[in-house]
């Protein structure tokens, strides 16, 4: 594996991750849980 496979490995565990640990949060359609959806799960941070 080459290191561009590898990272888009990492940043696909990683926003599974994040995921699953946002998605039980209370109160999913409140602005500040949309708000931690946007700014964790979209690309270009890491």
């Amino acid at each position: 594996m080459d290191f561009p496979q590898q990272l888009e490995a990492c940043v696909k565990q990683a926003n599974q991750a994040l995921s699953r640990f946002i998605a039980p949060l209370p109160f999913q359609n409140t602005p500040v849980v949309e708000t931690m959806q946007y700014g964790a799960l979209l690309g270009g941070k890491r």
